[in-house]
């Protein structure tokens, strides 16, 4: 809570505008295809470079596709993994909420062909199967705190680890309970 009143008043003292370009200086015609994702305004890569604003699932997804690029084509990398989206990051809290509580949780997952295919390593570019890597790096949006966090999954291990930038500790029982 103190964390989100400071970044909007620090937002408050840097003036920030919110049309940095104008309407037709904003255009990138034809538009610039980073990953699967076409960027066809200028003001995507200002909020890269002055951080005026939270990163979208539009930046979120561009970071992961190179992420996964890398770990498919380079063989120097020295950690086996792959990624998902933020799509992915949506359909397993949708699926989450629909079947908690519920009996026979097992069959409804399963059931579920865009988690099978991300897992299976068939739905995003450059993707990995599961069974192929040690761990899975993912996105994890809390809306309250408007905030992104760096899920890793190892598969080996069994564990899930939380990367958290913000530095306020007043959150963390917040984000303990989300994850």
């Amino acid at each position: 809570m103190i964390c989100r009143r400071m970044r909007k008043l620090m937002r408050k003292m840097l003036v920030f505008q919110k049309n940095f370009y104008s309407k037709q200086d904003n255009i990138i015609s034809p538009p610039m295809m980073l990953g699967s994702n076409a960027i066809s305004q200028k003001t995507w890569f200002h909020i890269l470079e002055y951080g005026d604003s939270d990163l979208s699932t539009s930046h979120v997804d561009v970071f992961f596709y190179y992420l996964r690029k890398m770990s498919k084509y380079n063989e120097q990398c020295p950690v086996n993994f792959t990624t998902t989206d933020c799509t992915f990051m949506n359909d397993i809290v949708t699926k989450y909420e629909k079947i908690s509580g519920e009996a026979d949780i097992e069959s409804k997952i399963r059931g579920d062909d865009c988690i099978l295919d991300v897992i299976k390593g068939n739905a995003l570019q450059y993707g990995k199967p599961w069974s192929m890597v040690e761990y899975v790096f993912f996105p994890i949006w809390l809306p309250e705190q408007e905030h992104w966090l760096l899920g890793i999954l190892s598969l080996s291990m069994r564990q899930m680890f939380v990367f958290n930038s913000l530095t306020c500790n007043k959150d963390k029982n917040k984000i303990i309970e989300i994850v």
